[in-house]
């Protein structure tokens, strides 16, 4: 399994369910996409609006696919109204933090 400490400082936080992760949202974007780290946090830009949760809606989805995992596993816990966000990840951890080494 790979160390959670290898990714940015409070970006991935790993406990026995998955991992929570630092998420930096960009919507209004032309395209929804996973970048990479950006500072200490896990940077996506999304195509959506922020309004009426129409980003966080597909920052869920788009981290879901990412992952592999279905969307039912992928919950925001923190940050429904900001560009930071906490996102949570129920799958194995050692799977979640294979496909984040990918992006290092």
């Amino acid at each position: 399994m790979p160390d959670p400490e290898a990714f940015p400082p409070g970006a991935v936080s790993v406990d026995a369910g998955g991992i929570t992760l630092t998420v930096w949202a960009q919507p209004r974007a032309s395209c929804s996409e996973v970048v990479g780290w950006q500072q200490n946090a896990f940077k996506v830009r999304l195509a959506a609006p922020p309004v009426e949760g129409k980003a966080n809606a597909e920052c869920v989805a788009l981290i879901a696919a990412f992952f592999g995992v279905p969307r039912r596993q992928v919950s925001l816990v923190q940050g429904q109204q900001g560009r930071h966000k906490k996102i949570r990840i129920e799958a194995p951890a050692d799977l979640l933090l294979v496909a984040l080494q990918k992006l290092s």
